[in-house]
């Protein structure tokens, strides 16, 4: 069993996804903190900062629909 997790972890494959992984989750958690905090912003700065997580995960995938 330790065998084949070492196997996952050191292939590239799985880095690969974890990069993907990466670009789509940092912005939209930025997003998600902002909703966890003990501030409740606005729902126009809400909207404001989801738009901005979306054009930043966009951008990090080259504006490809398909990734």
């Amino acid at each position: 069993m330790g065998r084949k997790v070492q196997n996952v972890i050191l292939g590239s494959h799985f880095w690969k996804n974890v990069a993907i992984y990466l670009r789509l989750v940092v912005p939209s958690m930025v997003v998600f903190r902002l909703l966890d905090s003990h501030i409740k912003p606005t729902m126009g700065f809400i909207c404001d900062k989801m738009d901005c997580a979306q054009g930043k995960i966009k951008y990090k995938f080259n504006n490809t629909k398909k990734k």
